[in-house]
């Protein structure tokens, strides 16, 4: 068995103990979130905030292009844009890093 086949496997066991989804490109895909960080930074005018969230999903779940920053993914019925799109070094997965849009 690969290292690429072995982590994937392992994402799909974590799949199926967390069951959690979201929605891409009007496509539900099995996730491994992360927590979700927020952070308030004082800036002129006063605070701003961010709130960021990442999400690994077996890039064998995707049958055609992948997800590219710009674009947005509900999760939770919270809507995220990605900010950022990283493969890991095997190739097993997708890890999209989103900020919510509306902060």
């Amino acid at each position: 068995m690969s290292f690429q086949t072995e982590i994937a496997a392992a994402l799909q066991e974590v799949e199926g103990i967390l069951s959690k989804s979201l929605t891409w490109n009007s496509t539900t895909y099995a996730c491994n979130p992360s927590g979700l960080s927020k952070q308030n930074e004082l800036g002129p005018g006063g605070f701003s905030g961010e709130s960021t969230i990442s999400f690994s999903i077996r890039k064998e779940l995707f049958t055609g292009a992948l997800p590219q920053p710009g674009q947005s993914v509900v999760f939770e019925s919270a809507t995220y844009k990605i900010d950022e799109v990283v493969t890991d070094a095997s190739s097993a997965f997708v890890r999209l890093i989103c900020i919510d849009p509306n902060l």
